[in-house]
C-alpha cells in the first residue's frame, strides 16, 4: 500500500499498474510514440488512490465492527448487501433483520419527521413506502368535525403519536399497506398496540417504553424491524458526523457523487416570515404549509402534495410531468375528502372481513361508487375547500396545473416560482380565488 501511494504521488515520473486489467492498454501505449501521456499517468494514479482508499476503509470498518449484513438488497436475489456506520449514527437495531429498502425508508422518513420537530416542534409520524411518504400526520388535537382518523385502528386517542400516525396511515391506506413507520419521539404501549394490529415492515423512533418494546418484539414472530435513533439535527447528521453535515454519497461504477443535503441550506425562519406576511393565515394553516414543504422535500421528484388539517392527504411522487403529479395528488385528496363524510364511516361499518379488505372496498366506494359524488365540490371550479393547500417541489411550467387544482378545491398554493410562466400562473390563481406563496426554494429530491 505504501508503494502504491508513493508511486501515485509521483505520477509525473511514474506509471502505476494496480490491476491485470490495465496491462493490455499499457502495452499498446508503450509500443507507440506519445502513448504514455500525462493524462494517462494521472488516470492510473487515481485508480491507485481509489484502491488504497477502499483498503483503508475496509480495515477501519472491520476494526470498528460497524458493518452489518442486511436481509437482502433491493431484491431477494441480491444477497450481497450490508450497512456500514450504523452505530456511528447512533442507530440501534432492537428487533428483526432490516433489508436494503427498509433502511432507505427508515432513514428517509426519520429525516422527514426529525425536520418537522426541528422546524415546528410538533409530534409527527410518517408512513414510508419505497423512499417516499405515503402519508404524513401531526399529533395535534382532533377537530370537532373530523371523522375518526383511526378508521378501525386500535390506539389511544390521547397519545399524540397515535393521532399523528393514524392520520399518516389514513391519508392513503392502500399505499401505506406494508409501510415503514417513522416517528419523532418515544413510542409508548398504546402506540405499540395500534401498530401490532397493522401490516407494516418496521418502525424507527427515538425510544420505546419496555411495554411497547415487548409488544413490538412479538410482532411477525419476532421479525418486525425495530430501530432506535436520536433525532437528526442540523449539527448532527444521519451518520453522526458533526463535521460535514448531512451528506449524500452515491457510487456508480467507481465514480462517487457527493452533495450536501438541501435541508441544511433552507432558512426555515425566512420561509415562516413569508407566510406570516400574508394576512389572515392562521398558525395551524402556516404549520400545514411548512409540514407540506418538509414532506415534499423528502419525496421523490417530481412531487406535489396536498396538506389539510395536520396531514398530507394526497402525494403525487416521482412523475416526469408536473401536471401528472398534480393529477395524482388531487385524485388521492378527493378520495380522502370523500372518506371524511359520515356516510363513509357508515359504509365501512357495514362491511365485514379483514381490515385492509374493508379499507380497499371503502377506497373503491369513494373513487367509483356512491361516495364519488362527494369527492368534488359541487361547483368545483369555483368552490374552495377551506384549509386545502397544495405544495409543489418546483415551479409550474403552465397554467393547466392551476386549472386542475381549482377543480379539486385547492385554496392555497405553495411553490418556489421562477418560471417564465409565473405571470400566467398568478393570473389563473386570481381567476379562481386561489392564494399563493412563492418561497424561492426548489425542493427536488432524487
Amino acid at each position: 500500500v505504501t508503494l502504491i501511494r508513493a508511486t501515485a504521488k509521483n505520477f509525473h515520473d511514474t506509471v502505476l499498474l494496480t490491476s491485470p486489467s490495465q496491462y493490455q492498454e499499457f502495452m499498446d501505449r508503450w509500443t507507440r510514440d506519445g502513448g504514455i501521456t500525462l493524462d494517462y499517468r494521472w488516470k492510473l494514479a487515481l485508480e491507485g488512490f481509489r484502491m488504497t482508499s477502499s483498503y483503508d476503509r475496509d480495515i477501519s470498518e472491520w476494526l470498528s465492527r460497524d458493518s452489518r449484513p442486511l436481509k437482502y438488497g433491493l431484491n431477494p436475489h441480491q444477497s450481497e448487501a450490508w450497512a456500514k456506520g450504523l452505530s456511528a449514527a447512533g442507530l440501534q437495531v432492537l428487533g428483526g433483520k432490516p433489508g436494503y429498502i427498509n433502511l432507505l425508508d427508515a432513514f428517509q422518513g426519520f429525516r422527514l419527521v426529525s425536520t418537522v420537530w426541528n422546524v415546528l416542534g410538533v409530534e409527527a409520524a410518517c408512513s414510508m413506502k419505497h423512499t417516499s411518504p405515503a402519508g404524513v400526520g401531526l399529533g395535534r388535537d382532533e377537530y370537532p368535525d373530523e371523522v375518526n382518523p383511526f378508521f378501525g385502528m386500535s390506539g389511544s386517542q390521547n397519545d399524540r403519536f397515535c393521532r399523528a400516525y393514524a392520520r399518516a396511515r389514513n391519508s392513503d391506506p392502500r399505499s401505506s399497506f406494508g409501510d415503514f413507520i417513522c416517528v419523532n419521539g418515544k413510542v409508548e404501549e398504546g402506540f405499540a398496540k395500534m401498530v401490532k394490529s397493522l401490516v407494516s415492515d418496521g418502525i424507527i423512533a427515538t425510544g420505546y417504553s419496555p411495554e411497547a418494546l415487548a409488544l413490538l418484539s412479538s410482532k411477525k414472530g419476532g421479525g418486525f424491524i425495530i430501530l432506535e435513533m436520536p433525532l437528526i439535527t442540523e449539527d448532527r447528521d444521519s451518520r453522526g458526523d458533526d463535521r460535514d453535515g448531512d451528506r449524500q454519497e452515491m457510487v456508480f461504477n467507481g465514480h462517487r457523487v457527493v452533495l450536501s443535503q438541501s435541508r441544511v441550506n433552507i432558512d426555515w425562519d425566512e420561509i415562516k416570515n413569508r407566510f406570516s406576511e400574508t394576512k389572515n393565515l392562521s398558525k395551524e394553516f402556516i404549520e400545514d404549509c411548512i409540514m407540506g414543504m418538509i414532506s415534499i422535500l423528502y419525496t421523490q421528484s417530481n412531487s406535489v402534495g396536498l396538506a389539510y388539517r395536520g396531514q398530507m392527504i394526497g402525494i403525487g411522487a416521482g412523475q416526469q410531468s408536473r401536471i401528472d403529479c398534480v393529477a395524482l395528488a388531487c385524485q388521492k385528496a378527493r378520495v380522502f375528502l370523500a372518506r371524511q363524510r359520515p356516510e363513509a364511516m357508515s359504509y365501512l361499518q357495514s362491511l365485514s372481513g379483514k381490515r385492509q379488505d374493508r379499507l380497499n372496498s371503502l377506497m373503491r366506494w369513494a373513487e367509483e361508487g356512491e361516495g364519488s359524488r362527494w369527492s368534488l365540490p359541487q361547483d368545483s371550479a369555483k368552490t374552495r375547500v377551506s384549509g386545502l393547500v397544495l405544495i409543489s417541489d418546483a415551479f409550474f411550467p403552465f397554467r393547466d396545473n392551476i386549472d386542475l387544482c381549482a377543480k379539486s378545491g385547492v385554496e392555497w398554493i405553495v411553490q418556489p416560482g421562477g418560471s417564465v410562466q409565473d405571470e400566467s400562473v398568478f393570473q389563473a390563481c386570481q381567476e379562481y380565488g386561489i392564494g399563493q406563496t412563492l418561497t424561492g426554494v426548489r425542493l427536488f429530491w432524487h
